[in-house]
C-alpha cells in the first residue's frame, strides 16, 4: 500500500476497513491513447544522479488509462466515476445517511452537495467531492467500526492515479535556478519531491525512467519512485534532476500526470 500523506479531520476514531478492493488493472479507454514512451533522466551534477539508476519503467497504462485513488491502493475507482453531476448525498442508503450527517456536523468544512460515490463494496462506501483552492477534494468513507457505521477517513483527497505496487509518482516542477526551457530544448533542468514517507532523505538511486505521453499540444510527464521502507514522515526535500524528452518541446505545454487532472508545470514548488 503506498503511503500517501492524507490530511484528515478527526472526526471519529480511524479504523481500519475490513475489506478492500483489490488493486485492479487500470480500466480500459475508449478513446485512441496518445503516445507514450519512456526517457532517460540524466544527471544535473554530482548531486542529481541519473533517475534510470534505479532501473525499471512503469508501464504506460497506469498514466494513459487511469486508475484513480486518494492515496490508498487498495480503494481505486475509474475517472468515470467523478464524471457528471455528484449525486451521492441524496443516497436513500445508509452509507449517504452517514455522509449527510458528517457534512451536517462539519459546517464550512465539507461541500454540501456534489458527492460522488466512487467506490462501493464490503469494505465501506467512498464518497469524494471537488473542493476549492486549498482542498480541491474532499472524502468521505463510510464504514464498520466497533459494529457501528460511520465515517472511518474523512478530510482531504489527495487525488491521484495509482500507482504500482511500492512505487510511488513524486511531483515535479521546473528549477526556479535552471535555465528557462526554450522551444528547441530537450532537457529540462527540473526539482521532484517524493510524497511517500522516506525519513526526510532524497530518493537517490531509486527514481524510475520518467514516464512520457506526447499529444500535439503537450508533454505528459510521471516520476515513479520506488518505496524506502521502514522510513518515518518527516518533509522530503526537493531532489534536483535533468528530465530528457523524446522531442523538442516547441510550444507544447508540460504537465505532471501524477496527479488528476494532469497539473500544469512551472517553477512554482506544488507543495
Amino acid at each position: 500500500m503506498s503511503r500517501r500523506n492524507l490530511v484528515c479531520l478527526a472526526l471519529a476514531v480511524v479504523g481500519a476497513l475490513a475489506a478492500c478492493q483489490s488493486p485492479a488493472a487500470p480500466p480500459a479507454s475508449s478513446s485512441p491513447a496518445p503516445t507514450a514512451s519512456p526517457a532517460a533522466s540524466t544527471s544535473s551534477g554530482s548531486e542529481a544522479p541519473s533517475g534510470s539508476d534505479a532501473g525499471g519503467l512503469i508501464d504506460p497504462d497506469w498514466v494513459t488509462r487511469p486508475a484513480l485513488t486518494c492515496g490508498d491502493n487498495k480503494r481505486l475507482f475509474p475517472p468515470v466515476a467523478l464524471a457528471g453531476p455528484g449525486l451521492g448525498e441524496l443516497g436513500l442508503d445508509p452509507a449517504a445517511a452517514v455522509l449527510r450527517s458528517t457534512i451536517a456536523d462539519t459546517p464550512d468544512y465539507f461541500p454540501d452537495v456534489g458527492w460522488h460515490r466512487v467506490v462501493d463494496n464490503p469494505g465501506g462506501v467512498t464518497f469524494v467531492a471537488v473542493g476549492n483552492r486549498e482542498t480541491p477534494w474532499f472524502e468521505v468513507t463510510v464504514g464498520l467500526f466497533d459494529g457501528a457505521l460511520q465515517a472511518i477517513i474523512l478530510g482531504q483527497c489527495t487525488l491521484g492515479i495509482a500507482s504500482p505496487d511500492g512505487v510511488s509518482f513524486g511531483r515535479w516542477w521546473l528549477d526556479p535556478d535552471g535555465p528557462p526551457p526554450t522551444a528547441d530544448a530537450t532537457q529540462l533542468a527540473i526539482l521532484l519531491r517524493e510524497q511517500d514517507c522516506a525519513s526526510g532523505r532524497p530518493p537517490e538511486g531509486r527514481v524510475l525512467e520518467p514516464t512520457i505521453v506526447t499529444t500535439a499540444d503537450a508533454f505528459e510527464v510521471a516520476i515513479g519512485i520506488r518505496e524506502q521502507r521502514n522510513a518515518d514522515c518527516p518533509a522530503n526535500p526537493p531532489y534536483p534532476m535533468q528530465l530528457v524528452l523524446p522531442e523538442p518541446i516547441g510550444s507544447r505545454r508540460l504537465f505532471d500526470a501524477s496527479q488528476y487532472p494532469p497539473r500544469p508545470v512551472t517553477t512554482e514548488d506544488p507543495g
